[in-house]
């Protein structure tokens, strides 16, 4: 059965730690909505439902059987799919007139669009297949099914109207669950239960992800807010407690912004047999999904990048600092996810949620990156040359580090009576009225208020590159001090190297690097790598071809040590000092 709990002791535990909003109260706001969904997704709209989605699992043949049916009359000629058109099998449209014959083309990233070669009269239909795959930690978006559960996403699994990119439109999505075992249902980033009825774009649709088991269910409805979630498969920790905590965090965070009221949110938990520490924490629709071991702990780590996802419906989505010329879109990662996370380890740690110690850790990963990444002296815009997967861990790190750094330095000239926390408070209603990306300067302008005109810029060393970051002792509260630190420094010791034809193969290795130690050789043919990019703690597992053998080499991807800041606990200090 699921749990139904009224959110009172937990909202009410975080909500009190809560700074109190600067100035009036202001007038009640309209519901917020994330783009594309719409604010209550169990609702049916009161127009007839223009879209229709059936999915129909089939473990014993290993697919997915699914039925699109569209009403948007004529207007639905082209249709997409965004991924994994390679296991899309038996496409057939059909209206009232019969079977509509159609021409498909690849696009970029494994899509597929398809044009019917005349316009559908009336209803129109797309049936198909999608392959299954058994369940794995390393895709965990991928369509995947066993006899007792399946798990897709919108991405691989929905070919839909070009129509609805355009415009939100009225959707029901059903899928199936009496194949498997008696008593399982169905949980999706967009409602609890199947059938849902919602009001969704195709990138809102795509943005999706649905469980089908034996699921665990709650849903928590009170003044506070509106979360359900839904967790398949077995965990170290009692997810009860742990979506409890999530549903308090989303309330105290909104009324850290002043914000009246938010949409429905949804959180989904996954386990699989990955190791602990290493899980996925993504931002899908307006949810969040987790995806952990059996044997992950409930700990600092992942408690930092659930929040953090959850924070994004604020912190990202409604206010966020960008150039509006940007072409590098990754640049505002510096702000949507580098500020994002300085903001909610901080709330976090104010509201008893982090130990020290463990706030101190994230703090140090964050330096750890900074300091030990390749490309740590890059300027900012030369980063989008780079492959995203690198400058992005640098780009979030310079922004999580920039906002400690001007956090210590507005508490440290106002006593502890206003932070950064501060600024983005008073940001957050014009950015929503603006309902776009505030521009650079109008942050530092903001700053220049709190710090006058010797406040740091944007364009400071810490985004720039080409100066060390100085942590002031302030930004950590009254139970640390700043000491040298050695960090490892990642390196794969190799660039692998893909061709259009032919094997990937070892390029621009360093002589003097981990790899080269391990015995391989610039130019030779990769049959199969493995390694989790800056995870010290797992080898680099890899297999070359010589001589029409295969070679298998493992190595730890240890660069050495770089000098930097860090921080140790001061000695008989309480927990409740530090906060």
């Amino acid at each position: 059965m699921p749990v139904r709990w009224k959110l009172g002791w937990v909202a009410l535990c975080l909500v009190a730690c809560a700074p109190p909003s600067p100035g009036p109260a202001t007038p009640p706001i309209a519901q917020e909505r994330t783009p594309g969904v719409a604010p209550t997704p169990d609702a049916a709209p009161e127009s007839p439902v223009r879209l229709l989605i059936d999915v129909e699992p089939k473990p014993n043949a290993a697919h997915f059987a699914v039925r699109v049916t569209s009403r948007l009359h004529g207007r639905d000629r082209i249709w997409t799919m965004k991924h994994g058109s390679s296991g899309v099998s038996d496409l057939q449209f059909e209206d009232p007139r019969g079977e509509i014959e159609h021409e498909a083309t690849s696009v970029v990233q494994g899509g597929i669009r398809v044009t019917m070669r005349r316009a559908p009269e009336g209803p129109v239909s797309a049936r198909y297949r999608v392959a299954g795959e058994p369940f794995s930690a390393a895709r965990p978006l991928a369509p995947s099914l066993d006899p007792n559960q399946a798990r897709f996403s919108g991405e691989a699994m929905y070919l839909l109207p070009e129509t609805a990119e355009r415009e939100p439109v009225s959707v029901q999505i059903s899928v199936a669950s009496a194949v498997f075992a008696p008593g399982a249902r169905v949980a999706s980033t967009l409602g609890l239960g199947s059938p849902v009825k919602t009001e969704a774009t195709a990138d809102a649709l795509r943005r999706s992800t649905v469980l089908v088991g034996t699921l665990g269910t709650a849903e928590f409805e009170a003044p506070e807010g509106v979360d359900r979630a839904a967790w398949l498969g077995y965990s170290s920790f009692d997810p009860r407690q742990v979506v409890a905590e999530i549903a308090g965090f989303r309330t105290a965070a909104r009324q850290h912004f002043d914000a009246r009221t938010s949409s429905p949110s949804m959180t989904l938990l996954v386990s699989d047999a990955r190791p602990a520490g290493e899980f996925d924490v993504m931002r899908r629709a307006a949810s969040v999904l987790i995806h952990t071991g059996v044997s992950q702990t409930w700990d600092g780590p992942l408690r930092i990048a659930a929040m953090q996802q959850m924070m994004r419906e604020w912190l990202g989505a409604q206010l966020s600092i960008a150039p509006a010329d940007a072409s590098f879109t990754l640049e505002r990662a510096w702000f949507d996810d580098g500020v994002n996370r300085w903001l909610t380890r901080d709330l976090l740690f104010r509201f008893g949620l982090l130990t020290p110690e463990e706030y101190r850790d994230d703090i140090e990963q964050v330096m750890r990156v900074h300091a030990t990444h390749h490309l740590t002296k890059r300027p900012l815009h030369t980063l989008v040359r780079e492959p995203p997967h690198e400058a992005g861990v640098l780009i979030v790190a310079r922004g999580a580090l920039y906002a400690l750094v001007l956090d210590g330095a507005i508490r440290k000239k106002s006593r502890d009576e206003r932070s950064l926390g501060t600024v983005l408070r008073a940001l957050f209603p014009e950015a929503r009225a603006a309902g776009a990306p505030l521009p650079p300067e109008r942050f530092v302008r903001a700053l220049e208020v709190e710090l006058g005109p010797d406040a740091p810029r944007l364009d400071s060393g810490v985004l720039r590159g080409d100066t060390p970051a100085v942590v002031p002792t302030e930004a950590l509260g009254r139970c640390f001090t700043a000491v040298p630190r050695g960090y490892e420094r990642y390196a794969l010791g190799f660039r692998p190297r893909s061709h259009e034809q032919g094997p990937m193969t070892v390029s621009e290795l360093d002589p003097k690097g981990p790899a080269a130690r391990a015995g391989l050789v610039d130019g030779d043919e990769i049959a199969t790598l493995k390694y989790t990019p800056d995870r010290l703690v797992r080898d680099v597992v890899i297999a070359v071809r010589r001589a029409g053998k295969e070679q298998r080499l493992t190595y730890r991807p240890s660069g050495g040590f770089v000098t930097g800041q860090g921080f140790e606990r001061k000695p008989r200090v309480a927990d409740e000092s530090c906060r």
